[in-house]
């Protein structure tokens, strides 16, 4: 990728140098043939090879590419906004600017085994000269904030693998941008990840509990942009089926957190990509605490009734409803919502019958009629807007 420069061959001219003549000693030709990278040793190149894993790490927790290239990247190596041979004839260090000034420890870190090695030498100054080439472009003399992230859309393209490169809790870069609620960022990590044929290897990434991209996601505020994101993972191939060390997947958890949108995303996405099997075979898939998700769902629901009959909550059913409680009312309702989501899918996967321990819990609590409660609430809700159009219609 960086051929070492040739060798010109040429010498200094000793005979004409400083002394009666009183000039200067030309410089040596080949000095100006080296490489960049050329002014750091193997224990530097090693650390900017470490530096900008965690850069990306750093990018998944929505800092501004621009500032955090100024603080983490050209304050560490300055010699990637000076002329390298001035660097490599003045002796400076790259490993004493680390010392002085140490990366932020906000910055993520990196596995130690991933980056001291011998080959990680050659990374992190092929990485440094990629850098330094692409700072003296035209497109990006001006560090302005539009040619800084295009800067490192281009890096991270010629060095992919920073996206799949873990931190000390095995975590991604695109792990990081979902768990700290960016989802444009994490979108434009999975674009990369697409682009450079890496996204099956990162949708398939495990962290130390098991956790993969997908599971994640139902730990997020809801909104457009995690829709996106969402239908993106699952267009390149992102598994509903796999669990975490606790065994539960991102239908589980889309129970747990009261994603009802995530988890209809999830039902539609299987089964308009005929995968009704894969998805009935999750519906039974038990966690560490012997649940499925029906049955998750089902216990969800009891402890909102539960909660209900002391007072605290909502009904799950309201025949009359006032317009300025729908909203409650229906928030009240999710566990109830993922329920049915789950049983209409379930009879369009099988024809088996509901689970005995799952028939039994509804028997023993009362709650057979949990089909029946979402249609008389889908009807409550129908008819209480009808009247009020019709009660300001008089008007």
């Amino acid at each position: 990728m960086f051929p070492e420069a040739e060798a010109t061959g040429q010498q200094p001219n000793n005979t004409s140098a400083s002394g009666a003549s009183g000039q200067e000693e030309p410089q040596n030709p080949s000095n100006h043939n080296l490489p960049p990278s050329a002014a750091l040793t193997d224990v530097e190149a090693k650390d900017f090879c470490a530096l900008m894993c965690k850069f990306v790490h750093a990018l998944g927790f929505g800092n501004l590419d621009k500032d955090l290239m100024d603080q983490h990247v050209f304050r560490l190596y300055p010699g990637l906004l000076s002329h390298h041979v001035d660097n490599i004839e003045a002796g400076t260090s790259a490993s004493d600017d680390l010392i002085d000034h140490p990366p932020s420890p906000n910055t993520s870190s990196i596995h130690t085994q991933v980056y001291h090695t011998v080959e990680y030498v050659e990374v992190g100054k092929a990485m440094y000269d990629y850098m330094y080439t692409l700072l003296r472009s035209p497109s990006y003399q001006e560090k302005t904030q539009e040619n800084m992230e295009g800067m490192i859309n281009e890096f991270i393209r010629q060095f992919p693998r920073l996206l799949i490169t873990p931190d000390d809790s095995v975590d991604l870069p695109l792990f990081n941008a979902i768990l700290q609620d960016k989802p444009n960022v994490a979108l434009r990590f999975l674009n990369l990840l697409e682009e450079t044929k890496l996204a099956n290897e990162a949708l398939s990434w495990r962290n130390n509990d098991g956790h993969t991209a997908l599971t994640f996601m139902p730990f997020v505020a809801y909104n457009d942009d995690v829709e996106n994101l969402l239908k993106k993972m699952l267009d390149l191939g992102a598994d509903p089926s796999m669990a975490d060390r606790h065994g539960r997947t991102v239908i589980h958890y889309a129970v747990v957190k009261r994603r009802s949108k995530i988890l209809e995303i999830i039902c539609a996405h299987m089964q308009q990509n005929g995968k009704l099997e894969t998805l009935y075979a999750t519906f039974k898939q038990k966690d560490s605490e012997t649940n499925d998700p029906l049955m998750l769902a089902a216990l969800k629901v009891k402890q909102e009734q539960d909660a209900y009959d002391a007072g605290l909550r909502f009904p799950l059913t309201q025949q009359a409803l006032d317009p300025l409680d729908m909203k409650e009312q229906e928030e009240s309702s999710i566990y109830l919502l993922c329920f049915k989501t789950m049983i209409d899918y379930w009879s369009t996967c099988t024809m088996d019958p509901i689970p005995d321990p799952l028939k039994v819990f509804l028997e023993e609590n009362n709650l057979m009629m949990l089909l029946h409660h979402v249609e008389c609430m889908k009807h409550s809700k129908r008819v209480c807007i009808d009247n009020c159009v019709n009660y300001f219609s008089v008007f």
